[in-house]
């Protein structure tokens, strides 16, 4: 028997050392900084999110300190955090700003080792012989969801390497029922990612009744184990029950989330009938991408379901398609009937998508993590039926043949145009189907059981790598001279910044109108990179109070999810923007900005700056107030008019606040100009001037007022006020802004802590 000579270490060394040749031969340009794994195809997520936070979070933790911050240049401001747990990022925010696009490639191979070992032991840990741990290890290590993951979706790699620790974890419980073990993922994983944290639970329950019927547990036992796996729970959940509150907040009452609520999206997904089936390219997508990551194509060239990313990542290993049916050889009827739900499930999920919608909270429409628990599942199974194909001494011959038929059919099965077949790719799995083929004939009759055995790991070595490779190399990426040569956010911009902030000493938000990023979907996130104060940006979920602002401003569609992600239209609102602090227009040809309000000031390369000079402070004074509802019936130009005149608010905050007069909408005049808005504008500076220092954390200084009056706050937050060195209360305004009433006049010391 291979491996029968070795012991654990030293297979754990072969593993190692076969999974470093792999990533080497995967990684090679990477490793030796010819390119860096930053891709600006379909991935530039890597781009345009992870390296802009990461950059970000570098910043602020040289310059604060700390684990949570608040910053001013995540949009228009945003709390941010950086979790221990995270040792990932953690390993990339260590390395320095600078450092991160090479030191990330390391951090990626590190969880495909990771991840590799980890199953290992997981495989082993269910009395799988080593070589079917050993191989169902390798495979799951350089499963399509993680290599994609490692491939510019680094998230996604890190939720594959957490799966694989609580499905070890898992198992250890199953064995043993220690409280502790389970306790311990339920207390740590919200830290790291709190929506997997749920499905890890979901999918323990499914986990735990799958092998305790396996084992054949006797009813008493199953009981027991679902009332320690509680307990664990529960326990785990207690001990981290603030970070978990914190995560329902961010999470399930953030912006977006109530957005696709109310949206026409999610009244679609949660009218679909459970019965409706997927649509004939959804399919094609979910076979194909059994096969390989690549069938269909790659990153730009991807010709199935959505695009690359969002499509299902069902690959888990040809092996594994090959020796499923195997599964089902020399067990009883108990167990043919546990795997064949268990795979029927998985199918019915697939092409069923009201599964999938469920999943995911009818929320979104995404496969992701949905697909990839699918894939576990499958390698679970499939290693099973390779476990006994090993031990099985009967004839097998007729039932491999039947596998690698069904396998080569199913490649042309999918109703698909051929030309968006990659050809190369279904070359090398017709190569591959019928080298398993090969070996799984000539291993049942062959008297060198264990040299087969080696063959086959080679197959799968060769197998994984290849389709690793593809998805790794095939792409559009960074190399080392393009980051030198400045193409990493590195251009003008930041020559033209630094001029101004040499000149200008104050607070002012910069409204940008063209991409410093490289990708080919534009970057938004330019402030956190460039060190500027912006007011668009790119995150998954956004300041709940920001999207509000944008929303009721006409600045997104709330049915269109990617206003709930892409925050950018503010934009085509210079005068808002000149509202909200921005006083420096970046763009790149004319922005047909009149003179009165927006002076241009110089002009660098092909770039036209812009000054407004109607840009309000950050702190402002209203003595008028205007109801929500009222504002709501207005133009978008007259709503932007009217936030200079009034402060918005709810019908219930007007009685705190009787000072202030009602705004006369007769005051909104047909025809607007843009003296209109100095003259507005100007009238906010006179009611309340202030000397403000503003960092990503706070503002503090003096404001003078010539009346008692309420200050408006151009953060979507409150924070810690003080007047005086007395403490004030802040509220928020129906538009999602800090407020507060200041009865005093003359000068006074102004201090927020956010």
């Amino acid at each position: 028997m291979l491996f029968r000579s070795f012991n654990t270490n030293q297979v754990l060394l072969l593993l190692l050392s076969i999974c470093g040749l792999l990533s080497a031969f995967i990684f090679w340009d990477y490793i030796t900084f010819q390119k860096v794994l930053l891709y600006t195809d379909i991935g530039s997520d890597s781009v345009n999110i992870f390296y802009p936070f990461w950059a970000h979070l570098a910043d602020l933790w040289r310059e604060q300190g700390g684990t949570t911050f608040y910053t001013l240049q995540y949009a228009m401001g945003q709390k941010v955090e950086i979790s221990y747990f995270k040792f990932f990022q953690i390993l990339n925010i260590l390395a320095g700003k600078e450092n991160i696009p090479y030191v990330l490639t390391f951090a990626e191979i590190f969880k495909v080792l990771g991840s590799t070992v980890i199953m290992f032991f997981f495989f082993k840990l269910q009395k799988l012989n080593k070589s079917v741990s050993f191989i169902g290890a390798l495979l799951y290590g350089f499963s399509g969801y993680l290599i994609i993951g490692v491939s510019g979706w680094y998230h996604h790699s890190a939720e594959a390497f957490w799966v694989a620790v609580f499905l070890l974890i898992s198992e250890k419980f199953k064995q043993n029922r220690a409280i502790w073990l389970l306790a311990i993922p339920i207390f740590l994983y919200p830290h790291i990612n709190f929506l997997l944290t749920i499905q890890l639970t979901a999918f323990l329950f499914f986990y735990l009744l799958f092998r305790s019927l396996e084992d054949n547990d006797k009813p008493i036992e199953i009981v027991k184990t679902y009332g320690f796996a509680a307990l664990s729970i529960i326990a785990g959940a207690l001990l981290g029950h603030n970070k978990i509150n914190s995560q329902i907040n961010s999470l399930f009452k953030s912006g977006r989330v109530e957005a696709i609520e109310a949206s026409a999206q999610g009244n679609f997904l949660k009218n679909t009938p459970i019965t409706k089936i997927c649509s004939e390219n959804e399919i094609s997508s979910i076979i194909y991408r059994l096969f390989s990551n690549n069938m269909v194509g790659t990153a730009n060239d991807f010709h199935g379901w959505q695009n690359y990313l969002e499509a299902p990542i069902l690959y888990i290993g040809l092996l594994s398609l090959l020796v499923l049916p195997f599964v089902f050889v020399k067990v009883n009827n108990k167990l043919k009937l546990i795997y064949g739900i268990t795979l029927a499930a998985c199918v019915i999920m697939l092409i069923f998508p009201w599964f999938r919608y469920a999943y995911w909270g009818f929320k979104v429409d995404y496969f992701r993590s949905f697909g990839f628990f699918i894939s576990v599942v499958v390698l679970l199974l499939a290693m099973r039926g390779l476990n006994n194909m090993f031990k099985h001494e009967g004839k097998l011959i007729p039932l491999i043949i039947s596998c690698v038929i069904i396998l080569l059919v199913l490649f042309n099965t999918p109703k698909i145009d051929i030309e968006k077949i990659d050809l190369t790719t279904r070359l090398w799995l017709f190569i591959f189907t019928f080298a398993y083929g090969i070996f799984s004939i000539f291993y049942t009759k062959s008297q060198y059981k264990a040299e087969w055995k080696w063959f086959l790991i080679a197959i799968v070595c060769f197998e994984v790598g290849v389709n690793a490779k593809a998805t790794v190399n095939e792409r559009v990426t960074l190399t080392s001279e393009d980051i030198i040569n400045g193409k990493l956010y590195g251009d003008e911009t930041e020559g033209i910044l630094a001029k101004i902030k040499e000149e200008d000493k104050g607070f002012f938000r910069v409204a940008k109108y063209y991409p410093s990023g490289p990708a080919i979907h534009m970057s938004m996130n330019d402030a956190i990179v460039q060190n500027f104060y912006g007011i668009i940006g790119y995150n998954s979920v956004h300041n709940k109070n920001y999207l509000t602002f944008l929303r009721k401003l006409g600045c997104l569609d709330p049915n269109n999810p990617n206003d709930l992600k892409w925050a950018y239209k503010i934009l085509n609102r210079p005068f808002l923007a000149s509202f909200v602090g921005a006083k420096y227009f970046l763009s790149k040809g004319n922005l047909s900005l009149d003179n009165v309000s927006f002076k241009h000031i110089m002009t660098e390369k092909d770039i036209q700056v812009h000054k407004s000079n109607i840009a309000l402070p950050i702190v402002i004074g209203y003595d008028q107030y205007i109801l929500e509802d009222d504002f709501m019936k207005l133009s978008n130009i007259k709503k932007d008019y009217v936030l200079f005149k009034a402060i918005v608010l709810s019908s219930e905050q007007t009685e705190k606040y009787p000072f202030l007069k009602q705004f006369n909408l007769a005051d909104t005049l047909k025809v607007l100009t843009s003296n209109h808005f100095v003259t507005a504008h100007n009238e906010r500076i006179q009611l309340a001037k202030s000397n403000l220092s503003v960092t990503n954390n706070s503002v503090e200084g003096s404001i003078e007022t010539t009346k008692p009056c309420l200050i408006h706050i151009a953060i979507p937050d409150t924070g810690k006020l003080t007047i005086d060195n007395k403490p004030l209360f802040m509220d928020l305004n129906p538009l999602g802004f800090g407020i507060a009433e200041l009865n005093s006049t003359g000068k006074q010391s102004i201090k927020l802590e956010l």
